[in-house]
């Protein structure tokens, strides 16, 4: 009897020792987040557009047909919303979908918990309408309506956390996940 108490303490004082060890590399982690900060836009004419009926020799000013280029500036703020430093960021975008085309790469040092890091992001499109009818730039374009990235960092024991960021017109959404999706 007094074997077998001695074999269930020393199982419990091991597995009470191991509880620290896996709170530590699996619960305390780093949680980034992302926002989506709207930083203007801007339009202009490329020309005019092939699908204009040519056949009379003119166009009106008013009604003919241009090819626009739509450019929709952002800026992609991370911040570390714990006490747990986020190690080896890593930003992936979502390559499925229209896209940003371009986004500041992201530092290569850890983030802390009290830093806070500002990417300047574009994306551009073409429109082809008449003037009148172009887009807004001001507002958020219909494209990027549930646009995800996802955010890879690691905590100090080297296990990976990642942060899915969904882009909506009316908000964001940040999703804490253990696994890759």
């Amino acid at each position: 009897m007094e074997i077998i108490l001695t074999i269930v303490g020393l199982i419990l004082t091991v597995l009470l020792a191991l509880i620290p060890f896996f709170r530590n590399k699996y619960a305390n982690r780093p949680r980034l987040e992302m926002q989506l900060l709207k930083k203007g836009g801007s339009s202009h004419q490329l020309g005019i557009s092939q699908k204009n009926d040519f056949s009379k020799g003119e166009l009106d000013a008013i009604t003919v047909i241009r090819v626009f280029e739509l450019k929709y500036r952002f800026e992609l703020k991370i911040v570390n919303n714990s006490d747990y430093v986020a190690y080896y960021p890593r930003l992936i975008a979502d390559v499925n979908r229209n896209n940003f085309t371009n986004i500041d790469p992201l530092p290569k040092h850890p983030i802390t918990n009290s830093s806070e890091i500002l990417l300047k992001a574009e994306f551009v499109t073409m429109e082809e309408c008449s003037g009148f009818q172009r887009s807004d730039t001001s507002k958020f374009p219909k494209e990027l309506e549930g646009v995800k990235i996802l955010l890879e960092y690691q905590n100090t024991h080297k296990t990976k956390f990642y942060t899915l960021f969904t882009i909506y017109e009316n908000g964001n959404e940040n999703t804490l996940l253990r696994k890759l999706p």
